[in-house]
């Protein structure tokens, strides 16, 4: 499917909200970056998150999308918006729930009643940013073993658009707002890390990273 290029707005309503950050970062997947998008500072804004939730959902208005999902707990207010602008588009009462991690971290509808609100219903998982799209992944497989119909996935950011795929993602479709390879190294090979250049510790997973492993050079 032929998706609208909208990197332009999206990249505009990020700069809006001041999300995007340089230094030295650590992702969610354990990758080392110099670019972050701080998602924290689009959510606080209530008129960019609705922007973007739209640029999302737009595109599925003819999907027949009964159920949004995204995991906890980045994607939760894009969720809220996105089922009510689906809701406006199509006149379906879209619902919104949220996929969480279970002790075995998966995710999975644990609240009471989730399953069964996803259950044979078409469902558009949405997810903020993915790199190794392991939430994505994990959030599908989760609303798959509900019962769900998942029609096809969103995302704002594609950090990896050559390996995260709707093949890769086992989805009929995949749209991102944005698709582009920032960056990243594993920590043993990072140019940062090898330089001494410290870790931030305000954004992403750095302070969980200077916990266990220290500052570079300490």
């Amino acid at each position: 499917m032929n998706f609208p290029d909208v990197s332009e707005e999206a990249i505009k309503l990020l700069e809006e909200a001041n999300a995007f950050r340089t230094g030295h970062f650590v992702l969610k997947s354990g990758a080392h970056a110099h670019m972050y998008v701080e998602k924290a500072l689009v959510t606080v804004d209530p008129l960019v998150t609705k922007k973007l939730s739209r640029l999302m959902v737009e595109p599925f208005k003819d999907f027949g999308v009964e159920v949004v999902v995204g995991p906890t707990v980045g994607a939760v207010p894009f969720t809220q918006y996105a089922a009510e602008i689906l809701r406006e588009l199509t006149g379906i009462p879209v619902l919104a729930l949220y996929a969480e991690e279970d002790s075995d971290k998966n995710r999975v509808l644990k609240r009471s009643g989730y399953a069964d609100l996803a259950r044979k219903k078409k469902v558009l998982v949405i997810e903020d940013i993915i790199t190794t799209s392991t939430s994505a992944k994990k959030t599908i497989i989760g609303v798959q073993e509900a019962g769900g119909i998942v029609v096809a996935a969103c995302v704002i950011v594609n950090r990896r658009p050559a390996e995260n795929t709707a093949e890769s993602l086992d989805v009929p479709a995949l749209y991102c707002l944005i698709s582009k390879d920032f960056p990243h190294w594993e920590p043993t090979n990072c140019p940062y890390c090898k330089d001494g250049i410290e870790i931030n510790n305000d954004s992403g997973h750095g302070a969980e990273y200077i916990a266990k492993y220290g500052q570079p050079g300490q």
